[in-house]
């Protein structure tokens, strides 16, 4: 059982080589899940663009593998992340640790994402791709 998905963030790199991030797949993640990750990049875009023009750091620049670590941030910062457990009392509390659905992959053959498959995020004009077509948002 599982809501398996994956998902990686893409841009433009040196000399105009596009540049992916990790991926990051999610046992139970499904359709949801590439559709916040997403909504976390139109965010992060629309943040940076409002930063000083002098600044250029990686996360400003919108570098993959360095936004892939600021939506885990996003991630941990909205629960997402956090995992669960049942107590004594059949109640879940948070166990402190991360949630064990969400681990990496070096791309999108190295995990399961089985039933809803690899979901690629660009970050250039933040359109998501799927790996068997096109996404139309909302859909």
């Amino acid at each position: 059982m599982g809501d398996r998905v994956s998902i990686s963030f893409r841009n433009e790199g040196w000399n105009n080589v596009p540049e992916d991030s990790v991926a990051l797949f999610h046992h139970w993640g499904g359709r949801e899940f590439p559709q916040l990750a997403l909504e976390y990049a139109k965010s992060l875009k629309e943040e940076m663009s409002k930063r000083d023009s002098h600044i250029s750091d990686p996360l400003s620049r919108l570098e993959p593998r360095v936004v892939m670590v600021d939506f885990l941030r996003y991630l941990w910062g909205n629960g997402e992340l956090k995992g669960k457990t049942f107590n004594s009392k059949n109640q879940y509390v948070d166990t402190g640790y991360i949630n064990d659905s969400i681990y990496f992959g070096k791309d999108e053959h190295d995990g399961d994402n089985s039933d809803n498959g690899h979901w690629n995020i660009d970050l250039r004009d933040l359109t998501m791709n799927h790996n068997k077509g096109e996404f139309e948002p909302g859909a």
